[in-house]
């Protein structure tokens, strides 16, 4: 009798406009996250039913990604994400009875070269650091508006976590004419950049109503799993057609719109992971990568050299410190 596949429930959420929602931002409290999210609190916890989870994992879907744009979108009314996501990762446990985590991970870890998780950390550390002085020490990122690089990172995260189990992946936002939409019809073309493991689930939400599901996409076989999603981020900026502008950290940029999509599918590296149990992720890379890791480790300093001669001169010569100029909407 062949053995039941694990299922592993992603929520990964959007925070301004979606649980930063109007009915959040006009209430006081610290209890107004949950009071005024019930709706996607009981649709979530619908959709782990649904799935049979095994597992829950929570990740930040918001582009605030990195600790200059969380500080550019601190407004009246709502401040970080990011302690919000224990309040929101406790509520959730408490409402269902299977193990649910956060994934830490942050695009600011990749293009800071850091270890996954980091800059979450770093970033909590410096609210309890009265001198501030911890604002300075974080890395930023290349701002995708479409949201593209978010979810490519956090798929192919996953399911290089956890290549023999099933990855239902959902994904809410309230912005659906350009960033849903957007992120629809990309990967409705082009399926074979999503796991061959997960399935994405794309909804809108908005605080006002149940999320609406609005497609369901379901990773080609041909496509692989990336277990160095972490290069492809960068190869993404590299291989659009904004590659002869200066990029500038925690700029806003649309990487779907701009990417030359036959060069990255042609430069990336994707491979069909061993049939063996789920293992951790520092386990995985040492077993799975090992024939291939000299070949990424000169293809990643390559790839690095080239692709940061793109930014323009940041704040004291650190790419780690760029001030931001303009704000924007995440």
């Amino acid at each position: 009798m062949q053995n039941r596949r694990k299922q592993i429930s992603v929520q990964s959420l959007d925070f301004d406009g979606c649980l930063f929602n109007m009915n959040y931002i006009w209430q006081k409290g610290n209890k107004k996250l949950i009071q005024n999210n019930e709706l996607l609190l009981n649709e979530i916890v619908k959709k782990i039913q649904n799935d049979k989870a095994d597992e829950v994992i929570l990740m930040v879907g918001s582009n605030r990604q990195s600790q200059a744009i969380d500080l550019i979108n601190f407004k009246p009314g709502k401040g970080t994400c990011f302690p919000e996501m224990e309040i929101l990762r406790a509520e959730v446990q408490r409402r269902v009875n299977v193990p649910c985590r956060i994934d830490y991970y942050l695009l600011a870890d990749t293009y800071g070269n850091l270890p996954a998780g980091e800059s979450f950390k770093k970033i909590l550390s410096a609210q309890n650091d009265p001198t501030r002085r911890a604002l300075l020490q974080h890395a930023g990122w290349v701002f995708d508006d479409s949201k593209l690089t978010v979810l490519y990172a956090q798929m192919h995260r996953i399911a290089m976590r956890y290549p023999e189990s099933d990855i239902l992946y959902h994904f809410y936002d309230d912005r659906e004419f350009d960033i849903l939409a957007g992120l629809k019809r990309f990967f409705s073309q082009h399926s074979d950049l999503i796991p061959y493991n997960t399935t994405a689930f794309l909804y809108q939400y908005d605080g006002t109503a149940t999320p609406e599901l609005l497609s369901e996409i379901k990773g080609d076989e041909s496509g692989g799993i990336d277990c160095d999603y972490e290069l492809s981020v960068k190869k993404i900026a590299r291989y659009s057609r904004l590659n002869r502008r200066r990029f500038q950290f925690d700029g806003s940029y649309n990487l779907m719109n701009s990417i030359d999509i036959e060069e990255f599918k042609r430069q990336r590296v994707v491979t069909k992971m061993p049939a063996s149990p789920d293992i951790a992720e520092s386990e995985l890379k040492e077993t799975s990568l090992k024939d291939i890791q000299e070949a990424k480790e000169k293809e990643s300093q390559r790839c690095l050299f080239q692709f940061f001669s793109f930014f323009s001169t940041p704040v004291n010569k650190n790419p780690l410190m760029a001030t931001p100029t303009t704000r924007f909407r995440v």
